[in-house]
């Protein structure tokens, strides 16, 4: 994969991921279902004091 599933907007399944432009994944979606995923869910640490 060229760009990580956190980076891009991604259709998720039970057992599987679509990486795809937002229209794609739109259409999928009506079809198959899923859960879009548009944002950077990806966990950061805080700042350290």
């Amino acid at each position: 994969m060229d760009q990580a599933p956190e980076y891009s907007p991604h259709l998720v399944g039970n057992l599987w991921t679509a990486l795809a432009p937002r229209a794609v994944l739109d259409r999928l979606r009506q079809r198959i279902g899923g859960d879009l995923h548009l944002k950077d869910h990806s966990t950061k640490s805080p700042a350290p004091r």
